[in-house]
């Protein structure tokens, strides 16, 4: 068979089967209707659009016109980079304890999974679909953490690009275990067992900024070498079928107004605790809008209170001393 997949691991085949049959440029790529040549000249012409291209001016209380580059990840005047790393702060901040897994992808344990039809490199394909990999790799986990009574503690993904070609992907999950290490190296078939591993402890501070850093470095500096480099055929790819190069878990709102990631509130620092480091590290009174939201955060303990238990506080900081706020203020 054309399409078929030598020693392919128990689900490879299908996921590839399917992205095939469901996806009309892959097949158009595969009937030679279109070539990478074609792809990476639509791209550059893409990209030489985007550098001329801005926002219509806008104007702000001083009366000064300003415009903004176009908002694309493959837009090199637009901080992309930047944008996705306050995303990733956003998702981290607060939080405990943060479990950090790479998965690698081997080359030579992928050649024999790669369907005949495709003409180009082994590199441009785990690229192309090492997301979804990676999703049924989540599935995997979360169908082990359901059938254990657990919850899913998945937090956000980032592909990071190798010098070498290849991609590999950094995972982060909430909390001090995701799961067993011969479970976690059995759900990944493309690369050896050493291939799977948990990544070195990364300082991870109220802010988050270390981690956040550190996992969107990769989009920020890879993504503009990627474009300009060997790998353009990669990014030229990645754009044509519209890949994501990170994914996160989707924020919840809560009855309080605040906005979590489905995770409980045990998994996060205490509120005090936050607030504390928060202001500690600024050195500045909070504005409006903190107090009102500490208000209200006392407010809800003080209905979810027990009779007995101590009236709820928080602290803040106003002019460099350290206060308690208290529901009556």
């Amino acid at each position: 068979m054309e399409d078929s997949q030598k020693g392919s691991p128990f689900g490879f085949t299908v996921v590839g089967s399917n992205w095939l049959k469901r996806n009309k440029l892959a097949q158009l790529l595969k009937e030679g209707v279109i070539t990478d040549e074609d792809i990476i000249k639509d791209f550059d012409d893409m990209r030489k659009k985007l550098k001329f291209k801005s926002s219509p001016p806008m104007e702000n209380d001083k009366g000064e016109l300003k415009t903004f580059p176009v908002k694309s990840r493959w837009n090199d005047e637009y901080n992309y980079g930047g944008v996705v790393g306050a995303r990733a702060l956003d998702q981290v901040k607060g939080l405990k304890d943060v479990c950090h897994l790479v998965l690698t992808i081997s080359k030579a344990k992928c050649e024999s999974m790669v369907p005949a039809w495709w003409a180009y490199d082994v590199e441009d394909y785990m690229a192309l679909r090492g997301g979804e990999f990676v999703t049924e790799y989540l599935r995997k986990y979360r169908a082990y953490r359901a059938k254990k009574g657990a919850n899913n503690r998945f937090v956000t993904w980032v592909m990071e690009f190798q010098q070498n070609g290849m991609v590999h992907f950094h995972l982060l999950f909430y909390g001090r275990y995701i799961a067993p290490l011969p479970d976690l190296v059995s759900w990944w078939a493309y690369s050896d067992p050493n291939g799977v591993r948990l990544g070195k402890p990364i300082k991870h501070n109220y802010g988050g900024d270390a981690l956040a850093n550190y996992l969107t470095k990769y989009i920020t500096k890879d993504l503009k070498i990627v474009c300009q480099g060997r790998q353009k055929r990669t990014a030229a790819f990645l754009w044509f079928f519209k890949r994501r190069l990170y994914n996160m878990r989707h924020h919840i709102k809560n009855s309080d107004g605040k906005y979590t990631l489905g995770i409980g509130r045990d998994a996060f620092k205490s509120t005090w605790q936050r607030v504390y480091n928060e202001d500690e590290k600024n050195k500045m009174a909070l504005n409006d809008a903190e107090f009102e939201r500490m208000r209200l955060e006392c407010e809800a303990d003080r209905l979810l209170m027990k009779e007995g238990d101590e009236a709820p506080y928080r602290y803040y900081w106003k002019r460099k001393r350290l206060c308690k706020f208290t529901l009556n203020g």
